[in-house]
């Protein structure tokens, strides 16, 4: 049963209580899909607002900046932080650079001194400033003649910047394997800085000019260019490099810094290595911290960097340039136990003759909201991680290489605490390979990827796209997966292979093989939920689509489009035969092909006729035959041959499922509906009429009608890719059952008190009209209610139970309108589309009143009363 209601509000207004009723009409509301119709109007005794409320004047609020204004006012505060340091200087961290060269001398501080020479600096130093100065200007060039060894706890600046000229001066260690003699060394573990600034570096001895073995040393080098061998060794301390470039020297092949702590800051350049024996850090206990927005740069021809961890803070930028004569090999790039980056961007780029091993390897390799980009070279894996690998929050990997032997990202051990070896979580991978011997993506552990945009693509792969000796989750991502000459590119998974409401796509185009032996998928465990996979496998070495041993689950829940297509240009199997899993397939239709590139009608096709989703519970034995253990699909074209095994022995296999709502609702003027993206549609309606056209890439299609459809049936016909269903809409149930006329305001005369008892009569007529525009017309019942009974306006509590009736006659006495239906009016067997109930004055709705008693004087009354249609 289907019902409609109408609201209808009656108002009762008195001076020698006088009585009126007024009755507001609703809007009408479609009703091919409701119980219950209803047509209420309340009465609003209150306030009316003189001016409209809009959303502005509720919870008003200014304008949210967009991105790229918010981008722009950052930069802007980015420049405005620069100019104001530089305008209040800092002796620890804020270059004196660019000032306008004058003849005045410097006006100095009273802890800076003028120092003409190394050995004037030096016993400067070795006496502790004479307790008065910290802070050493150089009005010349130094050349170191011996080793100075800073008093314990004493720290200094030594600044290059001529106080005169504003030129830069030069600091020098000759050549000297004796590296004692010369060094700058602290001299026990307390508290010591040692800051050099605005000035060239040169030292070409074996261990570097700078020494300490204390955790409490920190070497600062600002604005300050290097050439040399080694800058420093301060193996347990920290070093800051601000704002440094270093041309390296090839005569011992040591780093630039050996250091417990490195802090990179501002811009730094890093170049002129040696040849394969050279790393630029090269300690496996440092910790490199790339503060926020530095940019550093290195230039190597062998390892760039050897360390604990790096951590690479907001706005970092890293670029690391691997160069190398032709042919010749690099190590591993970048060697760390922990990697981190946050808000940053790694640059790797390698020439395309260059050969190297890793190209990122760690214990533990994190990126969010970060950006990695590797290019060129031919290396064994470019990114690698023992433990576990994170790519998160809007990360960003692009990988352009000729050759790669190894994973391209890797987790290789199975001994790792986590449980989760690759995690890639609202994040892009990007990844173009010449030829891959090894797998795109690999762990030991479980690989999890959610919300996700994959590509990977190969001119050759000799392995799998994804293999995992654990678990595979995708949820809610894209993948695609392109190789022009293919041995396998496909999934190998140890344990459960999971794809919930995800999109893949692979094009594995192929070559004719010596053997044909390997499958799309392999797993313990297959479940494919709400999923949209497409595999074209032309390629020969694939001999079938499953290599699963336990279950294989296609399951669609009919929230949105979702199919699963396995298309070959040869003679593929479903599954591996000498394995029995149990497949389940919850979907709205099975089509199969049993010819190359088939474009028409399916040689077999499992489906219910009025689209309904269907369930096929079976397994194929070894010996090809099938058992069934549920069936909801009618038994159409194919249910059979699969019965007598030949589902396994054609090229082509479809499940899947089309949507389709139709959004028009009553508007038969449209065609407004929501399918799947792209689908083609053809619509045949009002008997010779014709619309074509193709749903969007959000599956919505709309457009306006020649004519609009008539109160009959039509058939739309959605065709998308190996999927067709054919929807028929049925407008002989679409039509309406609608009380469109009923009384605007209903008045009742002016009542003496003295007189109230009685039946009073309305001032005019009242009409119902109700309409029936069904096809098929099946009876109709009208009922009317009092959602409120006569009650004063003036919130005094006086109501007048039972006061209203309905009287359908002039031989009926009228029945009492309470809260409960009565019936105003019941179809017969046979009647019109349209029934008119006509009431005169003394009909209808009416007043009965038993007397004056609990009647307020001067006062107004008002009710609700509901109007309700019921149709079958």
């Amino acid at each position: 049963m289907r019902t409609s209601l109408k609201k209808v509000t009656l108002f009762v207004l008195s001076t020698a209580l006088v009585v009126s009723v007024m009755f507001m009409g609703g809007t009408t509301t479609s009703i091919n899909a409701e119980e219950t119709k209803k047509y209420t109007t309340t009465v609003n005794s209150g306030d009316v607002l003189t001016e409209n409320v809009t959303q502005s004047d509720v919870g008003k609020k200014e304008p949210s900046e967009t991105e790229e204004a918010l981008k722009e006012n950052f930069e802007d505060k980015t420049t405005e932080i620069e100019i104001s340091v530089a305008e209040t200087p800092n002796e620890e961290s804020v270059l004196i650079e660019d000032l306008e060269v004058t003849s005045e001398t410097r006006v100095l501080k009273e802890n800076e001194v003028i120092v003409s020479s190394y050995d004037e600096f030096h016993a400067y130093v070795t006496n502790r400033g004479n307790g008065i100065y910290d802070t050493y200007i150089m009005n010349d060039d130094f050349l170191i003649t011996k080793a100075l060894t800073v008093p314990s706890g004493y720290s200094f600046i030594l600044d290059g910047k001529d106080p005169v000229t504003n030129e830069n001066h030069s600091l020098t260690a000759p050549a000297n394997d004796d590296f004692f003699n010369l060094a700058i060394k602290a001299r026990d573990n307390k508290e010591t800085t040692m800051h050099f600034k605005n000035m060239t570096i040169t030292s070409n001895g074996k261990y570097g000019l700078m020494y300490s073995s204390y955790e409490n040393t920190t070497f600062i080098y600002e604005n300050v260019n290097f050439y040399g061998t080694t800058l420093a060794q301060n193996t347990k301390g920290t070093s800051i490099l601000h704002n440094v470039s270093a041309t390296m020297a090839s005569r011992y092949g040591q780093e630039l810094i050996r250091s417990k702590t490195i802090i990179f800051r501002g811009e730094t350049l890093i170049r002129g290595l040696s040849n394969n024996n050279s790393t630029t850090f090269n300690t496996a206990d440092s910790n490199l911290i790339f503060e926020e927005y530095s940019q550093t740069t290195i230039q190597t021809d062998y390892r760039a960097i050897y360390a604990n961890s790096i951590v690479m803070k907001r706005g970092a930028n890293l670029d690391i340039e691997v160069i190398v004569n032709e042919g010749a090999s690099a190590l591993t790039i970048v060697n760390v136990k922990a990697l981190t980056i946050e808000n940053a961007s790694l640059n790797v780029i390698i020439d395309e003759t260059t050969r190297t091993s890793a190209i990122i390897s760690a214990d533990e390799f994190a990126m969010n909201h970060a950006n990695v980009n590797i290019k060129g070279g031919i290396s064994w894996q470019p990114i690698v991680a023992k433990n576990r690998v994170q790519i998160t929050n809007e990360s960003q990997v692009m990988i352009d290489s000729v050759y790669v032997s190894g994973g391209i990202i890797d987790q290789t051990e199975s001994t790792t605490p986590y449980d989760t070896g690759i995690l890639i979580e609202n994040s892009t991978i990007v990844a173009n390979v010449g030829t891959a011997t090894g797998n795109i993506i690999a762990a030991r552990k479980d690989i999890v990827i959610n919300d996700s945009t994959l590509e990977l693509n190969a001119d050759k792969i000799d392995r799998n796209a994804i293999n995992t000796a654990s678990n595979l989750t995708i949820n809610r991502s894209t993948i695609l997966a392109d190789s022009d000459n293919p041995r396998i590119g496909s999934v190998l998974v140890g344990k459960k292979f999971t794809v919930n409401d995800s999109d893949i796509l692979v094009d594995a185009e192929g070559k004719v093989p010596t053997s044909s032996r390997y499958y799309m998928i392999t797993a313990k465990d297959v479940e494919f939920v709400n999923a949209r996979i497409e595999l074209y496998l032309n390629d020969m070495e694939y001999v079938g689509i499953f290599d699963v041993a336990n279950s294989i689950t296609i399951a669609d829940e009919g929230m949105k489009p979702s199919w699963f297509v396995a298309e070959a240009n040869h003679k593929v199997d479903l599954i591996n035969k000498a394995k029995t899993p149990i497949i389940e397939i919850n979907s709205q239709q099975i089509n199969v092909w049993n010819e190359v590139n088939a474009t028409g009608t399916p040689d077999y096709k499992i489906y219910n006729s009025d689209n309904r989703m269907g369930t096929l519970k079976f397994s194929i034995n070894k010996d090809g035959s099938i058992k069934i253990y549920t069936n909801t699909f009618e038994n159409e074209n194919g249910l059979m041959d699969i019965k007598a095994g030949t589902f396994t022995e054609h090229a082509i296999y479809a499940i899947g499922h089309i949507a389709f709502s139709n959004q028009a609702n009553d508007d038969l003027s449209v065609l407004n509906i929501k399918t799947n993206p792209n689908a083609e549609i053809v619509l045949n309606y009002n008997k010779t009429e014709q619309l074509q056209g193709t749903a969007d890439a959000d599956g919505q299609y709309f457009s306006k009608l020649d004519q609009p459809l008539s109160v009959d049936y039509h058939t739309i016909t959605i065709t998308d890719g190996r999927f067709q269903i054919v929807e028929v809409l049925d407008y002989t149930i679409y039509g309406s059952v609608d009380l469109v006329n009923y009384p605007s305001s209903i008045q009742f005369g002016s009542i003496d008190i003295k007189n109230a008892a009685g039946t009073h009569h309305r001032d005019e007529a009242m009409t119902l009209r109700v309409e029936d525009t069904r096809y098929e017309r099946t009876g109709w019942k009208l009922e009317v209610r009092a959602k409120q009974e006569m009650t004063d306006t003036a919130g005094r509590g006086s109501t007048l139970n039972n006061s209203l009736i309905f009287k359908n006659n002039s031989s009926h006495n009228g029945n009492a309108i309470t809260n409960k239906p009565i019936v105003v009016y019941e179809t017969p067997d046979q009647y019109d589309a349209v029934t008119e109930l006509q009431f005169d004055q003394d009909l209808g709705v009416l007043l009965e009143l038993t007397g004056a008693n609990g009647i307020y004087a001067n006062a107004g009354y008002t009710a609700e009363l509901e109007w309700i249609l019921t149709f079958n």
